[in-house]
């Protein structure tokens, strides 16, 4: 059996007028998890920029429950993500930096430290779940 959904995937992938995304949902729906997660992870892969594949992979792992690998794909998936969304620090000059510190704890969106209080999607809903995930694991192993 775990031999003929690798054979699906392969044969997915190659083809490249396929829509991939609609193929992985369809061996989802077929519930083939296992082919469906060697879709997606190869799709992430290919496009790692993609969120509603990191989502997918995430779901996926958490119906299979494998909560490490949700795990680690969360924590892969918040550190693309991070550096994309998230400012560059050292990028401009002094004064600039300074003056959007200022504007920024002036209106509410950081600390007085400069750290912000809020993530922009999706990665304040990963951090989420990965605190929902910390908690489940640590509590399974007492």
């Amino acid at each position: 059996m775990k031999v003929s959904h690798k054979d699906k995937t392969a044969a997915i992938l190659k083809d490249n007028t396929a829509n991939h995304r609609a193929a992985a949902r369809q061996l989802e729906a077929d519930g083939e998890n296992e082919a469906a997660i060697d879709m997606y992870e190869s799709l992430v892969k290919k496009y790692p920029t993609d969120a509603q594949l990191y989502d997918r992979l995430m779901i996926l792992y958490r119906k299979e429950k494998k909560y490490k690998k949700e795990l680690a794909v969360i924590a892969a998936a918040i550190k693309k993500f991070s550096d994309l969304l998230l400012p560059a620090k050292g990028n401009s000059s002094r004064k600039i930096s300074s003056l959007s510190k200022s504007i920024l704890h002036a209106v509410g969106l950081t600390n007085k430290r400069g750290d912000s209080l809020y993530h922009p999607q999706p990665l304040a809903r990963w951090q989420k779940r990965k605190k929902i995930l910390h908690q489940k694991l640590t509590s399974q192993k007492t």
